[in-house]
């Protein structure tokens, strides 16, 4: 069996992610053509893919829980992606439809500006060549044939969709949604981004699907540039980043600092001072062992095994993750359980 490594893998489907996403226009002027206004196309776009997509996570055993504490980033990720949809699809109403869709395509540099400007990322030879070499492509692709130009209001348009889709991009690879599985973070994508265009539709109007061509177009546009597209896009994202060149380790980072931190003088006379100190202090006395992206203190020794209440507290201090790290309520609740 032929091994591919996650950073192939990345370059994969990051490849399939593009190519599908460019058949927009392909599938959206025949709806179009029928009538149909953009929020009206991304509502049946969006349902379709969410049915679609529910159906083969049931098949296929794909976990649907969301933490609770990610579901705000969710909700904001989720609304940047339907935002760049819809704005994508409402300049296709003010411009030529090929020159739109490969405006879009700067969405790339963005990200790499995004993470060298808040992130620090570095660029290197690679990124910058990679980065000159899609401008002059969208340079190169745009021939005049005399009658089309660059409408202000649709270019607009199209650099709002890819700086709103560069923003979903870096979310997803540099906060907590990097833990959640592909398919999943696509579903509440589709899920959430349903709701928006279901506002629009409150304001622009209603048009349905009319026609065997009207559902195909339909049918196609929630399967290959929505599922395909959003899934392999994530699936990219998570084995070789937001921007392509090497790998960064936005997960590992703010977990093994925490780690640091809990090993500081003053947390450590916190813990002895506190009701069930000794076996707190024991927990952090004991030498870590270190794996690849992370640090896990092993458990105190004892005798036999245990209590409840002794392995609930030094679940909770000794392999405390970086998400609940700040809410130390939950040691002293079991401190109380266990004075009880």
């Amino acid at each position: 069996m032929i091994q591919i490594s996650n950073k192939t893998k990345g370059y994969i489907c990051a490849a399939v992610a593009a190519c599908t996403y460019g058949i927009n226009p392909l599938l959206t002027l025949p709806l179009y053509a029928r009538g149909m206004n953009a929020d009206s196309v991304l509502f049946f776009r969006y349902g379709f893919a969410g049915l679609m997509l529910l159906g083969l996570m049931l098949v296929m055993h794909k976990p649907l829980r969301l933490p609770r504490r990610q579901i705000p980033m969710m909700i904001v990720a989720a609304i940047l992606m339907a935002l760049s949809s819809l704005l994508l699809f409402e300049a296709y109403n003010y411009m030529d439809v090929g020159i739109a869709s490969t405006l879009l395509f700067v969405y790339p540099v963005m990200v790499a500006i995004i993470n060298t400007i808040f992130y620090r990322e570095r660029l290197s030879a690679v990124t910058i060549s990679a980065i000159a070499m899609a401008t002059a492509g969208i340079m190169l692709l745009y021939e005049g044939d005399g009658t089309a130009t660059l409408n202000i209001t649709g270019t607009a348009l199209v650099l709002l969709a890819a700086l709103s889709y560069s923003i979903y991009m870096v979310a997803v690879n540099r906060t907590s949604l990097c833990k959640v599985e592909s398919m999943a973070l696509t579903f509440y994508s589709v899920g959430i981004g349903i709701v928006v265009f279901i506002v629009g539709m409150a304001w622009n109007g209603f048009t349905p699907v009319t026609g065997a061509l009207g559902w195909t177009c339909v049918l196609s546009l929630a399967l290959f540039p929505t599922i395909i597209s959003l899934v392999t896009m994530v699936i990219a994202i998570h084995n070789i980043g937001s921007t392509p060149t090497w790998r960064t380790r936005a997960c590992d980072g703010p977990r093994n600092r925490s780690m640091r931190v809990r090993r500081t003088p003053e947390f450590r006379s916190l813990c002895r001072n506190s009701a069930c100190g000794r076996v707190c202090h024991h927990a952090y006395s004991s030498p870590p062992r270190r794996t690849p992206g992370k640090t896990v203190y092993p458990l105190p020794p004892f005798p036999s095994s245990p209590p409840q209440p002794y392995r609930r507290i030094i679940a909770l201090t000794a392999n405390m993750s970086a998400e609940n790290l700040p809410d130390c309520s939950k040691i002293w609740r079991e401190f109380a359980k266990f004075a009880k």
